[in-house]
C-alpha cells in the first residue's frame, strides 16, 4: 500500500523509500514522487533530510540516471531495501547531433 499525506487542500501519495549509490560510492535514501520528483531521507528513518543536497550534490546525478534510464530497482530480499540501478553514461537530450 503506498503512502499518502494530507494536507490543506489535498493528498500526496509516495512510494516508500529507495536506496540509490552514487558514483562516488556513497549510499542515499530517497523517496520518488512523479510530479515532485526526489526527496532525499535520512539513511536511519523515512523522515526528509533537514538540509536538502546541494545542487552539485552527487546525488542529483545518481537520481538523474536513475530516472532518465527508466527507474529501473532491485529488491535486496535480504534487507528489504528497493535499490535504484543505473548506468553512468552520458545523459542523452532531446536535440540530437546532426
Amino acid at each position: 500500500m503506498m503512502p499518502c499525506q494530507t494536507f490543506r487542500g489535498g493528498v500526496i501519495c509516495y512510494q516508500l523509500g529507495y536506496w540509490i549509490r552514487d558514483k562516488r560510492g556513497k549510499i542515499w535514501h530517497f523517496e520518488w514522487h512523479n510530479y515532485l520528483g526526489p526527496t532525499a531521507l535520512s539513511i536511519n528513518s523515512e523522515e526528509p533530510l533537514k538540509r536538502i543536497p546541494g545542487e552539485k550534490s552527487p546525488f542529483w546525478e545518481a537520481v538523474t540516471h536513475w530516472h532518465s534510464q527508466g527507474k529501473r530497482t532491485v529488491e535486496d530480499l535480504e534487507s528489504g531495501k528497493s535499490w535504484a540501478v543505473w548506468d553512468d553514461e552520458p545523459l542523452k537530450t532531446e536535440l540530437s547531433s546532426k
